[in-house]
């Protein structure tokens, strides 16, 4: 059986449980076949967030708006940005974006589409990674929505 754990949702409303392993990947020893090749997170003491204190802020898109709750975690000359955004249902980004993310979908279903014409269909517990600078992307949802955890 999966353990379960209860934690507050990302926006800030009543709590829910979900299964823990779908959030958090446990890796109880670093195998020596990955040494050399790990995100570089520095000078990040241990510490635990609560996302429904962390203030909302609000983005319109072209459509829609998304809702950010941040964490900017590490030194000022490399920070580590940490949200769990809420889009609401027909939401579409006004931009298209070129900024590396590692991107999970917690609810609902993103439709990320490439520059390039390609498009992706995410669903809760899928993820994407992107590196800075590759192949921009945008995004959108449909009539449910989506809850993201996105890491850059």
């Amino acid at each position: 059986m999966v353990p379960r754990t209860t934690a507050a949702d990302c926006t800030g409303g009543a709590s829910q449980h979900f299964p823990l392993w779908r959030a958090v990947f446990f890796v109880p020893a670093f195998p020596s076949s990955l040494r050399g090749f790990r995100m570089q997170l520095t000078d990040i003491p241990f510490g635990v967030t609560d996302w429904a204190t962390v203030a909302p802020t609000h983005h319109p898109g072209k459509r829609g708006a998304a809702t950010w709750r941040t964490q900017y975690f590490g030194p000022a000359e490399n920070k580590t940005r940490v949200r769990c955004v809420e889009y609401s249902p027909g939401y579409l980004a006004d931009h298209w974006c070129s900024k590396g993310h590692v991107l999970l979908v917690l609810e609902g279903e993103l439709l990320t589409e490439l520059e390039d014409g390609r498009t992706f269909t995410l669903r809760a517990g899928m993820s994407y990674q992107v590196a800075d600078g590759a192949e921009a992307h945008r995004s959108s949802t449909g009539e449910a929505g989506a809850r993201l955890f996105i890491v850059d």
